[in-house]
């Protein structure tokens, strides 16, 4: 097993001043045994360690440095640390998706759900994250995700189109249906694809991802992200009723338009039918 401890500084090319810095100790399993490990762990923690929400020293660099220099600690097993994982793990979808984008393999599926789970999760646990990064950053993320879904939107409606038109009933059918949505759709996807490549070139999409590299370094969480880890259940199950009772409603706004109990239409949208679902955290 090897240990490094590591005083990490970083700054602009200039040199002229530094943004932030950084112990980190790393700990490398080598030919030694997951208990053995596991032990440096604890004896870390024990000291006053705790672990970090980066995967290299690259990205609290990239990120905004907080306000006294250092990232928050986040404490193991609580609900914090299970919070701050599930949004790194949404920010590195994105990150990844940019550079997807950007060499012609995108994965447009996972790039649009992305921001909608993150949403969801700035939602479900909103007093576990500060109210006012949370709100900026959703604001970004309602931008974005338009762009890619746009896209989304033209792959699903021409899959469905194509594979209903052959049982169409032959009367049914004038001329070549299939290569016209086909055609149609294509223009159409292309334009999309265009919009979404013009949004990413632009000062706002620049923003969005120096958001990002932030929270995924260094999320804005409250007291409450102390919590035992036990405790982020009862975030889901609190989140699982508000979606029960959106679904009934809007049953109900299907099969009793005039009644007076049922909400509005646009009021009853379930984040669960665009990829938006409550964040499904391990406890």
């Amino acid at each position: 097993m090897q240990v490094a401890d590591d005083q990490v500084e970083s700054g602009p090319p200039d040199g002229e001043s530094m943004l932030h810095s950084w112990r980190e100790v790393e700990v490398e399993l080598g030919p030694a045994g997951k208990k053995d490990l596991k032990r440096a762990r604890k004896l870390l923690e024990n000291a006053g360690a705790s672990p970090s929400t980066s995967r290299t020293k690259l990205d609290p660099a990239l990120a905004p440095a907080s306000p006294d220099g250092q990232a928050a600690a986040i404490e193991s097993g609580t609900v914090g640390e299970l919070v701050a994982a599930y949004l790194a793990a949404q920010c590195d979808v994105l990150a990844s998706n940019d550079v997807g984008f950007r060499t012609n393999t995108p994965a447009v599926h996972k790039t649009r759900v992305a921001p909608r789970r993150l949403g969801s999760t700035l939602r479900v646990f909103d007093d576990v994250i500060k109210a006012a990064p949370a709100e900026n950053l959703n604001d970004e993320l309602v931008w974005y995700a338009d762009l890619p879904g746009q896209v989304r939107d033209q792959d699903i409606l021409s899959k469905r189109l194509t594979e209903e038109s052959p049982s169409c009933l032959p009367e049914q059918v004038r001329g070549s249906v299939e290569a016209e949505i086909k055609q149609h759709l294509a223009a159409e996807r292309e334009q999309a694809v265009e919009r979404l490549n013009a949004g990413m070139r632009t000062s706002h999409y620049d923003h969005l991802m120096q958001l990002l590299r932030g929270w995924r370094a260094a999320p804005p969480l409250t007291d409450a992200a102390g919590k035992k880890n036990t405790a982020a259940v009862k975030y889901v199950e609190k989140a699982k009723r508000a979606a029960d009772k959106r679904c009934l409603y809007r049953l109900e706004a299907r099969t009793c338009p005039g009644s007076t109990t049922c909400l509005p239409r646009a009021s009853t949208t379930l984040p669960a039918e665009s990829g938006a679902r409550p964040a499904p955290i391990p406890a």
